[in-house]
């Protein structure tokens, strides 16, 4: 039988989504019970009447819709690793190793996975979705109590850890389940087959690239904390937290304060319920709130944890960037939260899809100087999330499966609303900013380039650098010359 990662992947979601099956099945000695189950159906009847197997059995089988007194089967649980094209999962050392000698000189990737870490449950789909990006590289899964040997050969000590092997060694390893870290990886060691002869950018202000996306991650944790605490007391009883929400939100917090340990560390479910509530707090007592959220986008398990699909926490939020009771200071810290929402590709591609919606409701809201920063620091971000990802032949437009005309729309928006705010705008700081978004977002791209003329860009420009301080600071300066030549001629 294949090993839990084998599974048929509307499986592996539901069991990812239910907290309290994961840490049942978690403990190795289930794990153990159940595998037996699963790989051999005379086994499955008796091991039915476990009384620690026989509920995960039954409620395995609800999942499955195979009604409450079935015993889910090997072959329904499992698939062979041949039907995830790209994707192994070997059965033998032997056949690993044949596996790395048939890649040849392409990038291979491991992952080194147990069935009972939690982490390895929450990115074996992330991981299963790579090769379908990356055609030219071999990704291999290892279920390291069934191949015990192989992990120390390759010095692997942690699940999950990702080994990046080429020509038959190991050129890189990590151990953590950070998506985006993984992605970054994959892309750096890619072969060249595979990547696009990049031609240098003759700018030296723009495009914008990935490593200068924007998030607001410092916190003071312990204030964070004692606030939460201090505000529920003055809350009416229809928004205060008991003491097992309030302790469950102190848990979050120590969890989210060690940042480092984010890749082997969970998100309680019952958390998005509580905090809920508090979103109905007074005005004052929504500081310590909307930093928790803006550090909580930040954890890989948000995604999960949000339900974006289900739960339009986006429209809330947006509704209450937008209301003019909200306090500026409520506002910065949203504002700091829509940016923060981008550092994970599958929330990227959420804001990618909202995007519209979010640079509209904002842009009419950002009538405060304290507020334009962090509103050019969303739509820097989005620019980031536009841009073709250097050293990947497909870019970001793939990997959000937004064709890029598709994509040209919501460059024009953001291009639109960013050069609202340049015409307004007067601070150096917040000039400089709109000038490198506006030339990341018309760079080799035509139709943006003539919306930015139609818009009229070059006059903005020369009236920007009129502005008091902005003709005075070199790169502004700098930044305004190299538009002018990008509006008028090819970026080659």
């Amino acid at each position: 039988m294949a090993g839990m990662f084998g599974m048929d992947p509307a499986l592996v979601q539901a069991l990812m989504s239910d907290p309290q099956l994961m840490a049942a099945i978690s403990k190795p000695d289930v794990m153990a019970k159940l595998q037996a189950a699963m790989g051999d159906p005379s086994k499955a009847a008796l091991l039915a009447s476990d009384p620690e197997l026989g509920p995960i059995l039954r409620k395995l089988s609800a999942v499955m819709g195979r009604g409450s007194s079935a015993v889910p089967a090997a072959s329904s649980l499992a698939t062979s690793s041949s039907s995830h094209a790209g994707l192994h999962e070997p059965s033998s050392v032997s056949e690993f190793h044949k596996i790395l000698s048939d890649a040849g000189e392409n990038l291979v990737v491991v992952d080194w996975f147990a069935t009972w870490c939690g982490p390895c449950v929450r990115i074996a789909p992330f991981f299963a979705s790579l090769p379908s990006l990356y055609p030219h590289v071999v990704f291999i899964k290892v279920d390291t109590d069934k191949l015990r040997s192989l992990p120390m050969s390759y010095g692997v000590t942690a699940f999950p850890t990702f080994s990046f092997i080429k020509s038959g060694k190991v050129v890189d390893q990590f151990a953590g389940a950070d998506d985006s870290k993984l992605e970054e990886y994959v892309k750096k060691y890619a072969p060249t087959a595979s990547k696009p002869k990049e031609i240098p950018s003759p700018y030296k202000n723009f495009p914008l690239k990935e490593n200068e996306l924007v998030k607001y991650s410092s916190a003071k944790f312990d204030v964070i904390e004692a606030k939460m605490v201090e505000f529920n007391e003055m809350e009416l009883s229809t928004c205060k937290l008991d003491s097992v929400e309030i302790k469950l939100v102190q848990d979050t917090i120590v969890i989210l304060a060690d940042n480092l340990s984010y890749h082997k560390s969970t998100l309680d479910s019952q958390l998005v319920g509580i905090l809920k509530k508090t979103l109905d707090w007074k005005q004052d007592h929504l500081p310590p709130v909307l930093n928790l959220y803006r550090l909580l986008v930040l954890h890989p398990d948000a995604v999960k944890l949000f339900n974006l699909k289900e739960e339009d926490f986006l429209s809330r939020f947006l509704q209450l960037a937008v209301t003019e009771d909200t306090s500026i200071l409520n506002r910065t810290v949203l504002l700091q939260m829509f940016s923060n929402m981008f550092t994970r590709l599958s929330m990227r591609k959420f804001m990618i899809s909202r995007c519209e919606e979010v640079v509209t409701q904002l842009t009419a809201c950002i009538s405060h100087k304290k507020l334009v920063l962090p509103f050019l620091s969303i739509l820097i971000n989005y620019t980031i999330a536009f841009l073709p990802s250097s050293g990947d032949s497909q870019g970001f437009e793939l990997k959000q499966d937004v064709a890029p005309e598709d994509l040209s729309p919501l460059k024009m928006q953001v291009l639109t609303s960013v050069a609202e705010v340049l015409r307004s705008e007067d601070s150096p700081a917040s000039v400089y900013r709109c000038l490198v978004v506006i030339g990341s977002l018309i760079f080799r791209d035509e139709s943006v380039k003539q919306v930015a003329l139609l818009a009229e860009v070059p006059e903005l420009l020369d009236h920007a650098k009129k502005k008091s301080g902005v003709g005075m600071d070199p790169q502004s300066s700098s930044c305004i010359e190299e538009l002018k030549m990008s509006l008028s001629g090819s970026d080659m």
